[in-house]
C-alpha cells in the first residue's frame, strides 16, 4: 500500500513537472503560476522517487 502511494506520488510529480510546462507553452497559465506548481511538483518528486526507485533492493549487496 505504501509503495503504491509512493509510486502515485513520484509518477504525478513527474507529471506535473511536465503538465506546467506544456499549458505555459500553450499560453493558458502565466509564468508565475508555472514556476510555482513546478516547484510543488519537483519537491513531490524528490521526496517520492528515491523509494520509488529503490524498491526491492533492499536485499541485494553491492
Amino acid at each position: 500500500m505504501k509503495e503504491t502511494i509512493l509510486t502515485f506520488a513520484a509518477v504525478s510529480g513527474l507529471l506535473g513537472t511536465l503538465v506546467a510546462a506544456a499549458l505555459v507553452f500553450a499560453g493558458q497559465v502565466s509564468l508565475g503560476v508555472a514556476k510555482t506548481s513546478m516547484l510543488v511538483a519537483t519537491v513531490v518528486w524528490f521526496v517520492a522517487a528515491p523509494f520509488w526507485l529503490l524498491r526491492g533492493d533492499e536485499g541485494q549487496a553491492n
